[in-house]
């Protein structure tokens, strides 16, 4: 399940070479199934015009997909960055208590506990948003008061409740706000054209962490 930073539509990337494509090729994976949608969010916005064409990962509708694919080995989530920021960010983080699907918390709870109930016997991978170099440093959405990082520590807390293996590709990756910032050329070879989608040496960056985490746990 994805966001933008796992289609095909950003960066003139080499067809083939997306991070998850990697992934399949390195492990000769013949069947993985694809849930990305250029501007989605792990919340919900009920009833809006942007939500009925851009379902979040716990619409009704994505969410029974899920186990339409029979039982995988393991599944791979990798979005946050639109709720920090974009069309749909969320207007607060919220709190552990939440439970309403427009919540960040919320969400993320209700997401993890679908992830659980239609693949029981699957280990649950969750990559957390990469730097993006379009909001400023330190990454900050004044729209909402929030920085990236919040976003990332609050994945890594909700996930420990629910077994949810977390990648911590913001930490991780080696992907950092400047080898992602455009501005002015700095630096010289960036991961990005546009401060925030990788292009094909980004996504490399992040399908060996990636891959590295997915061969601990198998």
């Amino acid at each position: 399940m994805g966001d933008s930073i796992s289609t095909t539509d950003y960066g003139a990337l080499v067809p083939g070479e997306i991070y998850w494509q990697l992934i399949q090729s390195w492990n000769n994976i013949t069947d993985m199934a694809v849930s990305a949608q250029s501007g989605t969010t792990v919340h919900l916005t009920v009833g809006t015009a942007y939500e009925i064409s851009h379902p979040g990962f716990v619409d009704s509708t994505r969410l029974a997909a899920l186990g339409a694919n029979g039982q995988p080995g393991f599944t791979l989530t990798f979005g946050a960055t639109n709720d920090f920021k974009g069309v749909r960010a969320i207007a607060s983080i919220g709190s552990p208590a939440d439970t309403s699907l427009s919540s960040f918390y919320g969400a993320l709870k209700c997401y993890f506990l679908s992830l659980w109930q239609a693949y029981p016997k699957a280990k649950h991978f969750y990559i957390t948003p990469i730097y993006r170099a379009d909001s400023g440093f330190p990454i900050y959405n004044s729209a909402n008061s929030l920085y990236l990082y919040q976003i990332v520590d609050t994945i890594k807390m909700i996930a420990k409740d629910y077994g949810i293996i977390v990648i911590d590709a913001y930490q991780d990756s080696g992907i950092t706000y400047l080898n992602m910032s455009t501005a002015n050329n700095t630096p010289a070879v960036s991961y990005s054209t546009d401060s925030l989608h990788p292009i094909n040496t980004g996504h490399l960056k992040m399908a060996k962490l990636i891959n590295n985490q997915l061969l601990k746990h198998f």
